[in-house]
Parts: structure tokens; sequence; C-alpha cells
């Protein structure tokens, strides 16, 4: 007997070692003070529901006996005594509701986080079905008890003794099925639900899927006219449709990231049902003295828990990889700028020397390679800035990146001489802050300070500049003057 309650005692030791990591997310452990609060706080709404579970456990019990005592009173044509009691059953059937909500609502109230309030209303679900499962037992072995001491008063004869035990084992067995009962319609309620969010994720699928599969559509076609635009050397037109191209690329790449991301979360959600679950199974097991069931249901548990903890580990690596492929995306962008840009003061270097020279149809070349040159450099800082902002509309505003990239690219106008193109296109960033500034109201003051000195960059920049392009005037038209 010592040895089997050793055994009973160390299995659930154990797998409660294993089952306290189970459902700990690394994102949650926000610290060791809040984790404090949280115990703390979770220790009194424990107290609370055990202290409103001993009230329901007695008032039930005396509700029975309320009852048992009404039967009683009716049979006899005693109508007064009756209506009282039935009175006083009624009262307790509202004190029993009360409790059933108070005990419900207790622990949601300043649940300001989804994931948090999920998390606490499984882990009440959890805790509120260990104590039925424990009442549940505690019933059983009660009328166990009774009917032990019921055959004991009959054996000596004692009927009246025998006819309240009787009485009594009614009564639990009446508690017992409506136990029962509950238990059978919370896990109607869960399928039902479960069913629910499966019709939902296939609808949404369906949806994710019809415009997916319209986008690749699109995506084909604009290849297509792309390479019939270059074939018949119209490049203007080719790179308005490569914009096309770009964005519904962008798209059907968030739509993949969307739907990723999506079914790891079902997929997390469904380990961590089956996981609780068979934690449940693990307790009845326990419950019933089935050791070694209990052990491989444990084991089951560990394999999912290690299955969990590997699909977090490969989100993590797949937010990585699409972190780095952006960093690489913007560097290949910064590397083509440059060399644009060093082109083109090449080229203001030929215009400078032929200036000079006096030559006009090799000075109308030049200025027209250079214009082609600088109007290319403006459609790939559009494109870039479109891509931008379709990968961070959460955004709502240009990013610091974005902002640097135009200072940069007006820095290499205006060094090629190309002063009204430089001058567009600090109009334009200076139009897309102060919109953002308005609709945002300057709420984020930090960011607004890097405005606030990127604007003053461009304006300092831009007298510079306008003085610059002065000069170059004055010494163009001296230059004229002198070849007349």
């Amino acid at each position: 007997m010592g040895n089997k309650m050793n055994t009973k005692f160390f299995v659930p030791l154990a797998t409660l070692i294993l089952l306290t990591e189970i459902l700990v997310v690394p994102e949650l452990l926000i610290g060791d003070e809040a984790d404090e609060q949280r115990v703390a706080q979770r220790q009194d709404e424990e107290a609370r529901r055990d202290e409103i579970n001993a009230k329901r456990k007695e008032i039930i019990r005396k509700v029975y006996q309320l009852k048992r005592e009404l039967k009683e009173l009716e049979e006899a044509g005693n109508e007064d005594a009756a209506r009282r009691v039935a009175r006083e059953i009624e009262e307790y059937t509202h004190v029993l509701e009360e409790l059933a909500e108070a005990r419900d609502q207790d622990g949601q109230d300043g649940q300001d986080d989804d994931g948090e309030h999920r998390e606490r209303e499984e882990e009440q679900h959890e805790e509120e079905h260990r104590q039925e499962v424990s009442e549940i037992d505690e019933i059983r072995h009660e009328i166990g008890q009774l009917e032990r001491r019921y055959n004991e008063l009959r054996e000596a004869g004692n009927e009246d003794g025998a006819r309240e035990v009787v009485q009594k084992i009614e009564e639990l067995v009446h508690i017992l099925k409506e136990h029962e009962e509950h238990e059978e319609h919370e896990e109607h309620e869960e399928h039902e639900e479960h069913q629910r969010d499966l019709r939902e994720h296939r609808e949404e699928d369906h949806r994710e899927v019809s415009g997916t599969e319209r986008a690749e559509r699109e995506l084909h076609g604009l290849r297509q006219r792309y390479e019939d635009l270059i074939a018949a050397g119209k490049e203007d037109a080719a790179r308005q449709i490569g914009q096309r191209i770009r964005r519904v690329e962008i798209y059907l790449e968030q739509q993949e990231r969307e739907h990723n991301e999506r079914r790891e979360h079902n997929d997390g959600n469904q380990i961590e049902r089956e996981i609780i679950e068979l934690k449940h199974k693990y307790d009845d097991l326990i419950a019933d003295g089935q050791e070694e069931e209990a052990r491989k249901v444990a084991n089951h548990i560990e394999e999912l828990v290690h299955h969990y903890r590997e699909q977090q580990e490969e989100h993590r690596h797949a937010e990585n990889d699409h972190e780095h492929d952006e960093r690489a995306h913007h560097e290949a962008f910064e590397r083509r700028m440059h060399e644009m840009a060093s082109k083109l003061e090449e080229l203001h270097e030929v215009r400078e020397k032929i200036l000079r020279d006096g030559n006009e149809d090799e000075l109308r070349e030049i200025e027209a390679h250079i214009e082609d040159l600088a109007n290319h450099m403006r459609q790939m800082e559009e494109e870039f800035h479109n891509e931008q902002e379709q990968q961070h509309e959460h955004d709502g505003h240009p990013s610091r990146e974005q902002i640097e990239h135009v200072v940069k690219a007006v820095e290499h106008l205006h060094a090629a001489g190309l002063h009204e193109y430089a001058e567009a296109l600090e109009r334009e960033l200076n139009e897309r802050i102060h919109k953002d500034h308005e609709h945002h109201g300057h709420d984020d003051h930090e960011d607004g300070d890097h405005h606030e000195h990127d604007n003053d960059r461009h304006h300092e920049h831009d007298n510079d500049r306008h003085h610059e392009h002065d000069n170059d005037r004055h010494h163009e038209h001296d230059n004229d003057r002198h070849h007349e």
C-alpha cells in the first residue's frame, strides 16, 4: 500500500515539473516585478474562486435539503410552510447564479492585452475544470462511503438510519448528474466553437486564394506587356509597367507572409488545445490509478511541446531572413544610386569641357544624356519610395531611411548641376512630411525632430545650391559671350 502511494505521488510530481514548462512563452516574461504582481494577483483570484466554489457547494446541498423538505410538506398538505420553503429555495438559487457570475467574471477586469486575456481565460477554464473534477471525485468518494455505511446499518437492523443514508446518496447522485451534464454541455460548446473557427479559417483562406490568384494573373500579364514594350523600344512606358509589376510582387510577398503567420498562429493554438486536453486526460488517468497510460500521455505532451518550440524557432528564423532581404535590397539600391551619381558627375565634367570648347552639337547631346540619366535616377527613387510605402503602410509616414535616401539623391542631382530636378524632389519630400505632420498632429516628437533636422538640411543645402546655380549661370553666360 505504501509503495503504491509513493508511486502515485512520484508520477504527478515528475510530470508536474514537465508541465510547468509547457505554455511558458518567452514574450510574456516582462520582468521580475511584473511576474511577482501577476503571481500575487493570480493567487488572490484563485483564493476567491476557491471561496466561491466552497459557498456554492454548501448552498447546493442546502437547496437539495430544502427540496426534500418541500416535497414532504406538499405531501402533508402544509401549503403555508411549503410556500415559505419554496421562496427560500428561490433565494438560494438566485445566490447561486450570482456566485457563478462572480466566479466567471473574476480575473477578467483590467485586461487590455488580448493575448494575455485569452491566456488568463484558458488558465481559468483549466482551473475550473480541475476543481470540477476534484468535486466529482469527492462526491463519488462520499457516495462510496455512504454505501458502505448503508450496508452496515442494514446489517445492524437500523432501517431508519439506512433510509436517511439513502436520501443523502440520492442527493449526491443528483448533484453528480448535474456536474456531468454541465461537463457534457461545455464539451459540446467547445466543439461548436472549434467548428466555427474552422469554417472562418476556410472562408478566410478562400478569400486569400482568390485575391492571390487575381494578382498572379495580373503579374503574368504585366510581365508580358513589359517585354513587348522593351522589344518595341518604348522604355518610358516599360518603366511605368515595371513599377506596377513591383507593386504586385510586393502585394504577393505580403500575402504569403501573412498567410504563413496566420497558419503558424493557428497551428500553435491547435497544439495548445491538444496539450490542455492531454493534461486533463493525464489528471483523469492519475485519479483512476492508470499510471502506465498517464506516462504515455506525458510523453506525448513532451513531444507536442518540443514541436511547438521548433515552430517558434522557425518563425524567428523567417523573420530574420525577411529583415536580411530588406537590408540587402536597401544596400543594392544605395550602390546603384551611387554608381549613377558618379556617372552624372563625370557627364557634368564633360559638359563643362564641351561648354568651354563651344561645340553646340556635342553640348546638346551631352545635356540630353544628362537629362535622361537624371530622369532615370528620379524614376528609381520614386519606385523605391513606392515600395517602402507599400511595405510599411502601418507606419503612416516617411521613415528616416526614406528621408536620408531623398537627401542623398538631392545632393547627387545638385552636384550634377541639375538644380531644377533636385528642387522638385525636395518640394515633394517637404510636402509629404508636411502632410504627415498635419495627419498625425505631431504626436511623435522624436520623429518630428528628425524631420525638422532633415528639412533644415534641405533648406541650407538648397540655399547653397541656389548660389552655386547662379554662379554657374553667370559663368555660362560669360563663356557664351566670350565665344561670340
